[in-house]
């Protein structure tokens, strides 16, 4: 009987060591209740780009601390809504060297050039109020670096071409000038944005 639950008590310890490799590190940045409906996206406008930034400090915060590969992104909706269709979302990341926007950094960033990673390109469907995931095609990479500020930039492309009434809005924070976005109907802009406060709630998702 004894030798039994020896090899149950192991068993057991196996099954929860096995349990703790396969934990993927979810990283989650902000818990503000403001709502804003402009970033990452807009879907009452038919075309629209957003760019965002988090800190090297938000990062070391949410408990980065060495290099972690991103694949997948969340934002947490606000409001109530049933499987709202954005169809040919594109989202790229790369590294933010400062922590907010300039008056003189408000240009699309034009993605193909600049260090961009393409991370997404579909369908996103969204539900609320809740977390709603964006599962990447392509990783990004991110290195923490103690006493070196480096942060994460993301760009949200809408290419859809057509608007739906009630949009998603999303939980975030007040950060000055931590946003640029740009949404129109007649075509997807290239034009400067406009510089926003707006600090969605997110979360980095890692592979188990």
């Amino acid at each position: 009987m004894g030798e039994i639950m020896n090899k149950i008590a192991l068993f057991a310890l196996l099954s929860l060591a096995l349990l703790s490799a396969l934990a993927a590190d979810d990283y989650y940045i902000g818990a503000g209740t403001s709502t804003q409906n402009k970033v990452p996206t807009y879907g009452y406008n038919n075309y629209g780009w957003s760019k965002f930034i988090y800190t090297g400090d938000e990062l070391a915060a949410a408990g980065v601390s060495d290099t972690i590969q991103v694949t997948g992104l969340a934002f947490q909706v606000s409001n109530s809504l049933s499987n709202y269709v954005m169809e040919n979302q594109r989202i790229y990341m790369r590294y933010a060297y400062n922590p907010s926007y300039s008056s003189s950094e408000v240009s699309y960033p034009n993605p193909p050039t600049g260090g961009w990673t393409y991370v997404f390109n579909g369908n996103v469907t969204w539900n609320g109020p809740g977390w709603n995931t964006v599962e990447f095609s392509t990783a990004f990479s991110y290195i923490y670096t103690i006493d070196q500020n480096w942060g994460i930039e993301i760009l949200w492309e809408n290419w859809d071409g057509s608007k739906i009434g009630g949009p998603p809005s999303f939980y975030g924070t007040t950060q000055s000038n931590s946003c640029v976005y740009k949404h129109q109907d007649a075509s997807f802009p290239t034009t400067s944005g406009t510089r926003g406060s707006y600090h969605p709630n997110l979360w980095l998702m890692t592979p188990v």
